[in-house]
């Protein structure tokens, strides 16, 4: 058919957008069973992984922000761009040195992609912390 890329094509686009990715992050993935700090259920074993990525902060809904202590919390979605072939879930949590994520979608369009999209929300880092 006329107009679909084919694999060469495909893979100089990824490879194009691969070259976008200016951070490491890890991601981690906890197991059902017991409770995480954010209130979900793990069994204590965390399986983690290691990719290259982008983040972008989604504008379009504003920013807002918190404060806690005295460091501002954004409230706005949190766009983390991953390879192709990233595996990324929502409750995952996504580190870029001592900042994190949760991630709370992915953008999955159901056919050959470019990148993962994963839509996330930036954790407090110091959810413990009383006032």
């Amino acid at each position: 058919m006329p107009g679909l890329l084919t694999s060469d094509e495909l893979t100089a686009m990824r490879d194009t957008m691969d070259d976008a990715f200016d951070q490491s992050c890890v991601r981690s993935r906890i197991a059902a069973g017991s409770t995480t700090s954010v209130g979900d259920q793990a069994d204590g074993s965390t399986s983690t992984a290691t990719y290259a990525c982008r983040v972008r902060h989604d504008l379009s809904q504003g920013v807002q922000e918190s404060v806690q202590g005295s460091a501002p919390v954004s409230m706005g979605d949190w766009r983390i761009l991953l390879p192709h072939d990233a595996d990324v879930a929502p409750k995952d949590t996504i580190a870029i040195g001592s900042d994190v994520w949760q991630v709370q979608e992915v953008d999955d369009p159901k056919s050959d992609r470019l990148c993962v999209v994963a839509i996330c929300t930036k954790l407090d880092p110091n959810p413990a912390r009383s006032s």
